[in-house]
């Protein structure tokens, strides 16, 4: 990963110094933050944020415009390092043509993507022996990218009778294998600037899929979640607040239809246009 982020810049630079041999105009497609990503580990503070710095501000600004996933990352790009502008181009998805699955008991929550220990996925583990055995149920999918962190939470879960793992599938089986659940759950703990400011392509998945979701309250989630009445978002990052105090409340199909009204704006036609007309416009 930290290997990904510095290749990432090395092809700022790479691009900068072509379109000033071409004089081309060029896009930079910087995703997340990238001084942020690892500001939790005092080593790559120390040995790599000083030469990531540098490559940004010097070669960042020359770019016409800069895409990233999210409002707040792209603000934080002008702020340090003084961009032109930046284009917001998210995570999203095809559209995907299903009727959102009336809910039955128990409700099924779905979390999918990789066991990475920084996500705490045990905490969702966690949060579910606070609701009724009966009534609710946890399925996992995770890849295996730590796999004594995948380990330790199959071992968890045998402390309850409702929490299931679910093999990996295909990219293109993700969203009918999701639709078939009631709640996308994502609980992401503000360890780092991205985590913090994360809008990952899940919750995306999670609309196509035409769920109710529920998430921790990082900013970008929280914002996208609300604006459009796709779901629930806690009051801080402990299991208990995910869904115990909104249990009663929670009008799962409810949200469903908010979602399903909104899958196609926010879905990635929406976005390819966005990028087109960007193109366009530098060109």
């Amino acid at each position: 990963m930290i290997a990904s982020f510095l290749l990432r810049c090395i092809s700022l630079v790479l691009a900068s110094e072509l379109s000033r041999h071409k004089r081309i105009p060029f896009i930079f497609n910087a995703h997340e933050y990238y001084p942020g990503q690892f500001e939790h580990k005092e080593g790559w503070v120390k040995n790599k944020k000083p030469e990531l710095d540098y490559i940004l501000k010097k070669y960042l600004p020359k770019a016409s415009t800069t895409f990233c996933v999210g409002q707040i990352i792209g603000e934080t790009y002008i702020k340090e390092f003084k961009i032109n502008d930046f284009v917001f181009i998210p995570n999203d998805k095809p559209y995907f043509n299903v009727l959102p699955k009336k809910t039955s008991k128990p409700i099924r929550i779905v979390h999918h993507g990789g066991a990475i220990r920084g996500r705490s996925i045990h905490k969702s583990i966690e949060m579910i022996g606070f609701l009724p055995e009966k009534e609710y149920e946890l399925h996992l999918m995770l890849m295996p990218v730590d796999k004594k962190y995948l380990e330790e939470l199959v071992l968890l879960s045998k402390k309850f009778n409702n929490v299931f793992f679910h093999e990996p599938v295909s990219f293109e089986k993700i969203i009918p294998f999701l639709s078939t659940f009631d709640i996308g759950l994502y609980l992401l703990p503000p360890t780092n600037f991205n985590n913090l400011n994360c809008l990952p392509n899940k919750i995306y998945e999670f609309i196509q899929a035409r769920l109710c979701i529920v998430t921790s309250p990082n900013p970008e989630m929280s914002t996208l979640i609300k604006r459009n009445g796709l779901g629930l978002c806690s009051e801080d990052y402990t299991a208990q607040t995910i869904l115990v105090k909104n249990k009663h409340t929670l009008q799962i199909d409810e949200f469903k239809q908010h979602v399903h009204s909104k899958a196609r704006e926010l879905s990635s036609e929406t976005t390819e246009n966005l990028i087109r007309q960007t193109v366009s416009s530098i060109v």
